[in-house]
């Protein structure tokens, strides 16, 4: 009965006793996070990315008067991004182009 105890006891205490991983196994284990790569391409170009095709977007309204809202309720769609340049689409099939030069 006592060696059933043991072998129970000694099973939770490997499993639950932390092991050391190296760096460079956290970076295998991490290479294909997508987060984590967002992250990576960030601190090397020095800009976060943030917009990507398919995102939904509210464009920002022009005030009217202190009660108007800050955006504009019809949310667009990004279909096209080349650098800054961004296209947009909102339902009633209106294109708009932001950042363009």
């Amino acid at each position: 009965d006592h060696v059933e105890e043991y072998y129970f006891v000694r099973a939770v205490v490997v499993d639950s006793v932390p092991i050391a991983i190296s760096p460079r196994e956290i970076e295998k284990a991490s290479y294909n996070e997508e987060e984590l790569t967002r992250v990576k391409e960030c601190v090397k170009t020095g800009k976060l990315d943030r917009l990507r095709v398919g995102n939904t977007v509210l464009l920002k309204a022009e005030k009217t008067n202190k009660l108007s809202t800050n955006f504009n309720p019809d949310p667009f769609k990004v279909v096209h991004k080349t650098g800054s340049e961004v296209t947009l689409r909102n339902r009633a099939s209106i294109e708009l182009k932001r950042n363009t030069v």
